[in-house]
């Protein structure tokens, strides 16, 4: 497949978000810019000019695939705002398919705000293996036959129990966990990687040119990753696997230079699993922490001495201060040497949430990336959301952006896809608009979280900028983004993506271009 070679002009061109430079024209050669300049462009042939704006290749640093994709073609339930619809919705879909999955179901923002009861799904779809899904993925509800099909432990933690005394059908904890695994586990590897493909192209629609997949682990087992790396070569965009697992060897055979990603330390808010200091507002409980401290230091050691930048998953307080504690002592059992390296490839955590200034500073001074997805303020943020509602007045200080850059990190930003759209200038917006005027930031800072940082925090140097020597990845917009209303940004439409000076999609013409 041949790339476009010659020179790209454009009314303004967006180079990166970090240095604030900006450019007319750049040169493209076997897929790579080959130089960049402003003014007049040179009297090249072929040249090619957008009557618009152009922004680096754009990056999700977390997305879930198999899900985005599986949810896109099926039944997403991101709009049903009560369970009467839920099941409407699912009794219209029908099936005849023996394991059928729905996601993106938001009890936060529904009428009932509560997951609907295996009764309820038996209701409209008794003879399939039914799974409804938490926009979360830490909880879920099955039907009666998916639950005696799954057959979990009674002792499982996360069962909840009815007032009769059965299993109700909704799920947290561990056995959402295990039963996620089984019911991915038995999907076809065809409908897979069918998923994986239909999200590459939702990506390349909102100008994505590369995702950090969060694969396997305790959401999908080792299936999407195993199919994620049998065709990965294939796909239209650029992917960067994170596997979440211990197994330094399974990484390092697959040629890896990350490992965990989306490695749980705890759960979620809205499902009531995210590890807290201090209980839930009217709970007595207060999260989990599902590792020990010694498995977590651990890990950063051993990835570190392999070479691999390690990431996880840490949403609460509790869970952030003990990847910072767990990572703080593998610092000192690796040594100045290695821990500067492991310093300089800089360890991530996924979503960082609610993190205190303290926890900031420490972080900081470990060099660690934070990746973050400020679409989770949009929708649950401020003093009427749900965070507000789980806790109290600690959801004041949640998703705190701007003291993140202030302290010179790196903020890769991301979906989370399928928990909030796989969709940058989404993204960007609620960076912006964030409901505290002080944690919000400005243009350039969000478009670095989607381009420059997303790229630093995939140890990508080819990414997310517009350089010489770059990969040729950019979108084509029609108006200055700088220019737009956070409001406006989220609404912005993309009118071309091109991947290594290959377009791969166009409003105007939705095929690929060989």
């Amino acid at each position: 497949m041949s790339g476009f070679s010659g020179v790209v002009s454009a009314s303004k061109i967006y180079c990166s978000g970090d240095d604030r430079r900006t450019a007319t024209w750049f040169g493209v050669d076997g897929g790579r810019v080959t130089a960049v300049g402003e003014g007049q462009p040179p009297s090249t042939a072929p040249s090619m000019h957008f009557d618009g704006v152009v922004l680096p290749g754009l990056i999700d640093a977390h997305v879930h695939m198999t899900t985005t994709g599986l949810y896109d073609r099926g039944l997403d339930l991101r709009e049903c705002r009560s369970v009467d619809e839920l099941l409407g919705v699912i009794r219209e879909a029908g099936s005849d398919k023996q394991w059928v999955i729905a996601g993106n179901f938001d009890p936060g923002r529904n009428t009932e705000k509560a997951m609907p009861t295996r009764q309820l799904l038996d209701s409209v779809a008794p003879d399939c293996n039914l799974l409804v899904s938490r926009a979360d993925g830490h909880s879920c509800s099955l039907n009666t036959r998916a639950l005696e099909t799954v057959s979990l432990p009674k002792d499982t933690p996360g069962i909840d129990i009815a007032p009769d005394g059965s299993p109700s059908g909704i799920l947290s904890n561990m056995a959402n966990y295990e039963t996620r695994k089984r019911f991915f586990g038995a999907l076809p590897v065809e409908e897979v990687s069918a998923a994986q493909q239909h999200a590459c192209e939702i990506a390349l629609t909102r100008g994505v040119t590369s995702v950090h997949e969060m694969a396997g682990g305790s959401f999908m087992g080792d299936k999407d990753f195993e199919v994620l790396m049998s065709s990965v070569d294939s796909y239209p965009i650029h992917v960067l696997p994170y596997l979440a697992t211990f197994d330094i060897g399974k990484v390092s055979s697959h040629n890896l230079g990350c490992i965990g990603g989306d490695l749980f330390l705890d759960g979620s808010i809205g499902s009531k699993t995210a590890a807290m200091s201090l209980p839930y507002e009217n709970e007595a409980g207060q999260g989990t922490l599902y590792h020990s401290d010694e498995a977590i230091i651990r890990f950063f050691v051993d990835a570190a001495r392999a070479g691999l930048q390690a990431g996880v998953h840490a949403i609460g307080d509790a869970a952030i201060e003990q990847a910072i504690r767990c990572m703080e002592e593998s610092v000192i059992r690796l040594g100045p040497e290695a821990a500067l390296s492991a310093r300089t490839v800089g360890n991530r955590i996924e979503h960082f949430e609610c993190v205190s200034d303290e926890q900031l500073d420490r972080a900081a001074a470990l060099g660690v990336i934070p990746s973050v997805q400020p679409m989770f303020d949009a929708y649950w943020g401020g003093p009427e959301g749900m965070y507000a509602e789980r806790l109290g007045s600690r959801a004041a200080g949640m998703n705190p952006f701007s003291k993140m850059i202030q302290r010179g990190m790196p903020v890769a930003g991301g979906s989370d896809s399928t928990v909030t759209p796989l969709d940058p200038f989404l993204g960007m917006a609620a960076a912006m608009g964030h409901y505290r005027e002080d944690f919000r930031v400005g243009f350039d800072e969000a478009l670095a979280m989607f381009t420059t940082w997303a790229a630093r925090a995939g140890m990508d140097q080819e990414r997310g900028c517009i350089k010489e020597g770059a990969l040729a990845d950019f979108c084509v917009l029609a108006v200055d983004p700088a220019m737009l209303s956070s409001e406006e940004l989220g609404r912005t439409k993309v009118r071309e993506t091109w991947v290594g000076g290959i377009r791969k999609w166009s409003s105007a013409k939705p095929e690929h271009d060989d």
